[in-house]
């Protein structure tokens, strides 16, 4: 097995947790996924306490796969379901916090990851810093630099901060990971004003204070789970240290939403849930134990995360990326939030035969009056293809400047620009 690097020995000393159980408890949706197997080995191995770890897993299983190896492993407790049984990633991931027993901390992954060697006595560290230095409830998340099956981790690998993305067509805002850069030995965590997933450390009690709402479906998960641990009093932070890798693209893998042809009635209703928890205190409030917690607002997390929900504002801090500040500073809730713009932009006039070979692309580019860039767009593979089956593509941006025209540019393999076309921006 590959044993992973692990972090200077200053970073990577952990005093217990306070109520002297120091037991992680990690959790596993895991959907007809080959690498759950080699996820669990990994994990296991490259802990320091791995006698520490005890594993909720809700295998999502084909009637051919097979968790033997495990089978009487006393620390591994399995919810096993057939697939055609599942109702998604979130009501999965109620399923393995129902499986917590008390456990002093919680780990929540993906079922596709591989982890540096002491990652367990490293996020104990963490934590425990967090909370050493004033935060009652630290949460530790990010998503994780890439790994591919069969092939050496990248030992070198930067961490990711987590920076906003745009606002999605039906409500919730979108997030990309960027590699932090400059020297990553200094502080051990950075503010965050989003969440993970697939990557998600804090106190075991998380599991009972904000349990997953499993009538969300997948799109929209990580906000409304920001949302939600924040006002319950989470702080979250992300890691300026390499904990783990994931697994992306996954394209020949196995989805719920490809084998569930109805998924999309799940989706729907699982917005209409985001919709409410976003809407006020009234609307959430008819969620029940999903919905926002009490010990914080949610105005308070718009103003600590420089957005406004509502409007589909973004302040010109978030936009950057730049980490949040604190939250309660007066002085941020006057800086100005900037507007939503958004057009249909129309993909005509293209060459021949453009987007039949996998290396087309298409530049999509938006100016203000002066001619500034305010935004640039690459449409490759699916995004490219998606775009000509409807020949339009909708840009939404914020930006510091109003869109005044925007231009199209067409390439072949190699980066050969084979046309380009200017249009006046034409906002919906």
């Amino acid at each position: 097995m590959n044993a992973g690097p692990r972090l200077p020995a200053h970073q990577a000393s952990a005093a217990p947790d306070r109520s002297g159980d120091d037991r992680i408890f990690v959790q596993i949706a895991a959907y007809r996924d080959p690498e759950l197997l080699p996820t669990l080995r990994d994990c296991i191995a490259q802990a320091d306490a791995p006698e520490r770890l005890t594993f909720g897993i809700c295998w999502q299983r084909a009637t051919d796969d097979s968790l033997q190896e495990f089978a009487d492993h006393p620390a591994v407790r399995v919810l096993s379901v057939h697939y055609s049984q599942s109702r998604g990633a979130c009501w999965a991931r109620s399923e393995t916090q129902a499986l917590y027993r008390g456990e002093a901390y919680t780990l929540q992954i993906d079922s596709h990851h591989r982890f540096i060697r002491g990652w367990d006595t490293a996020l104990r560290a963490l934590l425990q810093g967090a909370r050493e230095r004033g935060s009652d409830k630290p949460l530790i998340t990010s998503y994780a630099p890439v790994y591919e099956p069969g092939k050496p981790v990248e030992p070198a690998a930067r961490p990711l901060r987590l920076v906003f993305d745009g606002f999605s067509e039906g409500g919730p805002f979108q997030v990309m990971p960027v590699a932090m850069q400059g020297r990553l030995d200094g502080a051990a965590l950075e503010p965050a004003r989003f969440l993970s997933a697939h990557f998600l450390f804090t106190l075991g009690v998380f599991c009972r204070e904000v349990p997953y709402d499993p009538k969300f479906y997948f799109f929209g998960e990580e906000p409304a789970m920001a949302l939600r641990a924040f006002t319950h009093g989470y702080d979250l932070f992300h890691p300026r240290c390499l904990i783990l890798w994931h697994h992306y693209g996954r394209e020949r893998a196995q989805r719920h939403w490809t084998d569930n042809k109805r998924w999309w009635l799940r989706n729907e209703r699982s917005l209409l849930r985001y919709r409410k928890l976003v809407a006020g205190d009234a609307a959430a409030d008819t969620l029940g134990e999903f919905g926002l917690g009490r010990t914080r607002t949610l105005e308070a997390y718009e103003r600590y995360a420089g957005l406004s929900l509502a409007e589909r504002r973004v302040s010109p801090r978030t936009l950057r990326g730049a980490p949040p500040p604190h939250p309660w500073l007066a002085r941020w809730a006057s800086k100005k939030l900037l507007w939503e713009h958004s057009a249909d932009l129309q993909l005509t006039n293209l060459p021949a035969g453009f987007g039949h070979h996998p290396q087309d692309s298409i530049r999509l580019t938006v100016r203000c009056p002066r001619g500034r860039v305010l935004q640039q767009r690459d449409l490759t593979g699916a995004s490219l293809r998606a775009a000509l089956a409807v020949g339009s593509h909708r840009l939404r941006l914020h930006a510091q400047g109003t869109p005044a025209s925007w231009s199209l540019r067409t390439a072949r393999a190699g980066g050969e620009v084979v046309t380009e076309q200017t249009h006046p921006w034409r906002g919906l």
